[in-house]
């Protein structure tokens, strides 16, 4: 028998030179000719909101209290006045009304007034609508706890009826179950 001959390949790794490596220096230590500021808090004068000032000051007057007052020395910048209130406001939509009737006695049909009836109408009452209350994640979340822990109890009643062979009831359980899976899905997220 021939036996086989093991070939592996060796390979020389090269290793850095001694005089390539440099070994690390040792810390050295810079003095700086930096100032440290040194500070006090101080409260303000007017409101009392605490800053942090140079040892040189005795009294100082915050950004918002400093606002204020040359507000009230000077009045309001250029283009921050506020709006003047033109004549009565009208509801959104006003002009898809068939009729609307404006608190000073001006009457619109579709939108376009109607001078030869001034005055002869009471104003339309408008009725707000109700706004409508975003939950927040939370909310939800318990909202959700709340109609599958219902959902379950229904199912539990079902099943004892069903257990027990009374058809009576089932139908009721049956579409509560129904309609509140149909509320769970308001809250799920998406």
């Amino acid at each position: 028998m021939v036996e086989k001959k093991d070939k592996r390949i060796k390979k020389k790794i090269k290793l850095p030179s001694k005089s390539k490596v440099k070994k690390p220096k040792k810390t050295e230590y810079i003095e700086t000719t930096q100032r440290v500021k040194k500070t006090h808090i101080i409260p303000c004068t007017n409101c009392g909101m605490e800053m942090e000032v140079d040892l040189s000051v005795i009294t100082v007057l915050c950004g918002n209290c400093t606002m204020i007052k040359t507000i009230k020395l000077y009045g309001p910048p250029k283009g921050c006045e506020p709006k003047k209130n033109e004549g009565p406001k009208k509801p959104p939509g006003w002009h898809f009304y068939k009729e609307f009737v404006d608190k000073d006695g001006k009457v619109y049909h579709k939108g376009i007034e109607q001078p030869e009836l001034f005055e002869t109408m009471d104003p339309t009452v408008i009725k707000p609508k109700k706004k409508s209350k975003h939950l927040s994640i939370r909310e939800k979340e318990e909202k959700q706890k709340e109609i599958f822990k219902e959902i379950q109890k229904n199912k539990r009643a079902l099943h004892k009826l069903v257990k027990a062979g009374k058809n009576r009831g089932q139908k009721c359980l049956i579409k509560k179950i129904q309609s509140l899976t149909r509320e769970v899905k308001k809250y799920i997220k998406r």
